[in-house]
Protein backbone atom coordinates (compact mmCIF):
# COMPACT_ATOMS: atom_id res chain seq x y z
CA UNK A 1 0.00 0.00 0.00
CA UNK A 2 1.72 3.03 -1.01
CA UNK A 3 1.66 6.38 1.48
CA UNK A 4 -1.30 7.40 -0.23
CA UNK A 5 -3.28 4.68 -0.61
CA UNK A 6 -6.19 4.28 2.36
CA UNK A 7 -6.82 0.70 3.75
CA UNK A 8 -10.27 -0.91 3.05
CA UNK A 9 -13.01 -0.23 5.32
CA UNK A 10 -15.13 -2.60 7.05
CA UNK A 11 -18.38 -2.67 8.28
CA UNK A 12 -17.85 -6.02 9.84
CA UNK A 13 -14.47 -8.52 10.40
CA UNK A 14 -15.98 -12.55 10.61
CA UNK A 15 -13.06 -14.42 11.89
CA UNK A 16 -12.58 -17.97 10.88
CA UNK A 17 -12.66 -19.62 7.43
CA UNK A 18 -14.66 -22.62 8.59
CA UNK A 19 -18.29 -23.39 7.49
CA UNK A 20 -19.92 -20.94 10.20
CA UNK A 21 -18.20 -18.25 9.31
CA UNK A 22 -17.66 -18.20 5.90
CA UNK A 23 -21.69 -18.43 5.83
CA UNK A 24 -21.99 -15.50 8.47
CA UNK A 25 -19.91 -13.54 6.29
CA UNK A 26 -21.79 -14.76 3.22
CA UNK A 27 -25.18 -13.02 4.36
CA UNK A 28 -23.90 -9.96 6.10
CA UNK A 29 -22.01 -9.01 3.27
CA UNK A 30 -25.70 -8.62 1.16
CA UNK A 31 -25.36 -5.26 2.97
CA UNK A 32 -22.12 -4.48 4.39
CA UNK A 33 -18.58 -4.59 3.36
CA UNK A 34 -17.20 -7.60 5.42
CA UNK A 35 -13.67 -8.95 5.86
CA UNK A 36 -13.40 -12.61 6.92
CA UNK A 37 -10.12 -13.33 8.57
CA UNK A 38 -8.45 -16.98 8.85
CA UNK A 39 -5.60 -17.84 10.80
CA UNK A 40 -5.08 -20.99 8.70
CA UNK A 41 -3.23 -20.65 4.98
CA UNK A 42 -5.97 -22.08 3.57
CA UNK A 43 -10.42 -21.78 4.62
CA UNK A 44 -12.00 -24.74 6.64
CA UNK A 45 -8.47 -26.51 7.38
CA UNK A 46 -10.20 -27.84 10.95
CA UNK A 47 -13.55 -29.66 11.17
CA UNK A 48 -15.72 -28.15 8.35
CA UNK A 49 -12.49 -29.78 6.05
CA UNK A 50 -13.30 -33.23 8.16
CA UNK A 51 -16.94 -33.06 7.68
CA UNK A 52 -19.04 -35.98 7.24
CA UNK A 53 -22.76 -34.50 6.92
CA UNK A 54 -26.27 -35.06 7.14
CA UNK A 55 -29.32 -33.91 7.19
CA UNK A 56 -31.46 -35.06 9.37
CA UNK A 57 -34.93 -33.84 10.54
CA UNK A 58 -34.84 -35.75 13.94
CA UNK A 59 -31.58 -35.61 14.92
CA UNK A 60 -30.36 -33.57 18.44
CA UNK A 61 -33.18 -31.28 20.21
CA UNK A 62 -36.07 -29.61 19.64
CA UNK A 63 -34.23 -26.26 18.65
CA UNK A 64 -32.04 -28.00 16.33
CA UNK A 65 -34.53 -29.74 14.57
CA UNK A 66 -36.56 -27.19 14.03
CA UNK A 67 -33.42 -25.12 12.85
CA UNK A 68 -32.45 -28.47 10.36
CA UNK A 69 -36.31 -28.15 9.12
CA UNK A 70 -36.34 -24.70 8.77
CA UNK A 71 -32.87 -24.83 6.68
CA UNK A 72 -34.29 -27.54 4.45
CA UNK A 73 -35.55 -25.02 1.90
CA UNK A 74 -31.85 -22.79 1.41
CA UNK A 75 -30.35 -26.38 0.88
CA UNK A 76 -32.79 -27.81 -1.62
CA UNK A 77 -32.88 -24.62 -3.97
CA UNK A 78 -29.67 -22.51 -2.84
CA UNK A 79 -28.69 -19.33 -4.45
CA UNK A 80 -27.00 -18.97 -7.29
CA UNK A 81 -23.72 -19.23 -6.01
CA UNK A 82 -23.85 -22.70 -5.41
CA UNK A 83 -22.51 -24.22 -8.18
CA UNK A 84 -23.50 -27.74 -7.62
CA UNK A 85 -26.52 -29.96 -5.46
CA UNK A 86 -25.38 -29.61 -2.07
CA UNK A 87 -27.67 -32.56 -0.71
CA UNK A 88 -27.87 -36.54 -1.78
CA UNK A 89 -30.59 -38.40 -0.59
CA UNK A 90 -29.72 -41.02 2.15
CA UNK A 91 -32.23 -41.93 4.13
CA UNK A 92 -31.49 -43.17 7.66
CA UNK A 93 -32.38 -46.51 9.72
CA UNK A 94 -32.21 -45.53 13.29
CA UNK A 95 -33.17 -48.74 15.50
CA UNK A 96 -33.62 -49.46 19.38
CA UNK A 97 -31.71 -52.84 21.16
CA UNK A 98 -33.93 -55.18 22.76
CA UNK A 99 -35.22 -53.45 26.09
CA UNK A 100 -34.91 -50.11 24.66
CA UNK A 101 -38.08 -49.13 22.13
CA UNK A 102 -39.73 -46.98 24.49
CA UNK A 103 -36.82 -44.33 24.25
CA UNK A 104 -37.07 -44.64 20.62
CA UNK A 105 -40.79 -44.74 20.49
CA UNK A 106 -40.73 -41.50 22.53
CA UNK A 107 -38.24 -39.67 20.32
CA UNK A 108 -40.66 -40.72 17.35
CA UNK A 109 -43.63 -39.00 18.89
CA UNK A 110 -41.85 -35.65 19.69
CA UNK A 111 -39.50 -35.83 15.64
CA UNK A 112 -43.12 -36.31 14.11
CA UNK A 113 -44.44 -33.19 14.61
CA UNK A 114 -41.39 -31.33 12.86
CA UNK A 115 -40.75 -34.55 10.23
CA UNK A 116 -43.97 -36.38 9.13
CA UNK A 117 -42.33 -38.67 6.85
CA UNK A 118 -40.60 -40.49 9.62
CA UNK A 119 -42.01 -43.79 10.58
CA UNK A 120 -41.88 -46.08 13.72
CA UNK A 121 -41.59 -49.61 12.11
CA UNK A 122 -41.47 -53.14 13.16
CA UNK A 123 -38.49 -55.36 13.35
CA UNK A 124 -39.32 -57.40 10.09
CA UNK A 125 -39.53 -53.81 8.16
CA UNK A 126 -36.38 -52.91 9.47
CA UNK A 127 -34.28 -56.06 8.59
CA UNK A 128 -35.72 -55.01 4.61
CA UNK A 129 -33.91 -51.84 4.78
CA UNK A 130 -30.96 -53.49 6.49
CA UNK A 131 -30.81 -57.43 5.78
CA UNK A 132 -27.73 -58.20 8.24
CA UNK A 133 -29.94 -56.97 11.39
CA UNK A 134 -31.84 -59.49 13.40
CA UNK A 135 -34.85 -58.58 14.09
CA UNK A 136 -35.11 -60.50 17.26
CA UNK A 137 -32.70 -58.15 18.95
CA UNK A 138 -34.46 -55.08 18.56
CA UNK A 139 -37.86 -53.49 19.64
CA UNK A 140 -38.43 -51.25 16.62
CA UNK A 141 -37.13 -48.91 14.67
CA UNK A 142 -37.17 -45.47 13.41
CA UNK A 143 -37.38 -44.87 9.42
CA UNK A 144 -36.49 -41.22 8.04
CA UNK A 145 -36.81 -41.74 4.32
CA UNK A 146 -35.94 -37.87 3.54
CA UNK A 147 -32.38 -37.56 5.26
CA UNK A 148 -30.11 -36.69 3.35
CA UNK A 149 -26.20 -36.46 2.33
CA UNK A 150 -24.16 -32.82 2.81
CA UNK A 151 -21.56 -31.78 0.17
CA UNK A 152 -20.06 -29.33 2.84
CA UNK A 153 -17.38 -28.61 -0.11
CA UNK A 154 -19.61 -27.53 -2.24
CA UNK A 155 -21.73 -25.57 0.80
CA UNK A 156 -18.62 -24.10 2.07
CA UNK A 157 -17.44 -23.12 -1.32
CA UNK A 158 -20.64 -22.01 -2.18
CA UNK A 159 -20.27 -19.27 0.76
CA UNK A 160 -17.19 -18.30 -0.41
CA UNK A 161 -17.80 -17.72 -4.13
CA UNK A 162 -20.77 -15.90 -2.56
CA UNK A 163 -19.15 -13.50 -0.64
CA UNK A 164 -16.41 -12.71 -3.24
CA UNK A 165 -19.34 -12.00 -5.52
CA UNK A 166 -20.95 -9.22 -2.58
CA UNK A 167 -17.58 -7.79 -2.49
CA UNK A 168 -16.38 -9.32 0.46
CA UNK A 169 -13.00 -10.08 1.16
CA UNK A 170 -10.80 -12.98 2.64
CA UNK A 171 -7.41 -12.52 4.05
CA UNK A 172 -5.47 -16.20 5.29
Amino acid sequence: MSATEQPALSDVVVIGGGIGGVSLAYELAGDRRVTLLERESTLAFHTTGRSAALFLETYGNSTIRALTTASRDFLVNPPDCFRSDLLTPRPLLQFAATGRGNALEAMYTDVSRLTPDAQLISPTDACTFFPPLRPELIDCALYEPHSMEVDVHALHQGFVGGLRQRGGRIHT
